[in-house]
């Protein structure tokens, strides 16, 4: 049975999930205007963070993502666009992994039994379970198992270019 009042009803229930998802985008298009037409068209991105020293350019050395067309390696399988980052670290709407040094730029998530929630360009979710059972801090790794998560981590975000 339709009515507008239970149109509006769902609306609202779909606009608060939609609102209140705790993913942060990493690999999102940024967006520039056509001046002719004033239509928005997708740039790649340089992903400043993968070299550690926020200088890296889109491609060198690290494989970035704008478009599905961009993918691999890592595979789209493989490849991760949205993930549950650690409430105490949401600073911005992106999520830093640095693929040189082991360190935590951006703390990922550890509320589903020390584990975090990905969605991958294939579309594929899944729950990651950490091996370090502790939440994850901002800054230099040195626990063996948290650096194992890093490099799960880091081995899903990009690759060097080939």
């Amino acid at each position: 049975f339709f009515s507008p009042r239970s149109a509006s009803r769902r609306m609202r229930i779909l606009s608060s999930v939609v609102y209140r998802l705790p993913f942060i985008v990493w690999s999102f298009l940024v967006a520039q205007t056509n001046t002719s037409t004033g239509l928005k068209k997708p740039s790649h991105i340089n992903g400043p963070w993968l070299d550690n020293s926020f200088q890296h350019r889109r491609n060198t050395p690290y494989h970035t993502f704008g478009k599905m067309s961009d993918s691999g390696p890592p595979s789209p399988s493989d490849l991760w666009v949205f993930v549950d980052e650690d409430a105490k670290g949401l600073n911005d709407a992106a999520f830093a992994v640095g693929m040189d040094v082991p360190r935590w730029l951006d703390a990922p998530g550890t509320y589903h039994n020390f584990g975090c929630g990905f969605a991958f360009a294939d579309g594929h979710s899944e729950t990651h379970h950490w091996l370090y059972h502790n939440e994850k801090i901002i800054g230099d790794i040195t626990n063996p198992q948290d650096k194992a998560d890093w490099s799960w981590l880091a081995a899903h975000t990009s690759a060097r270019m080939q």
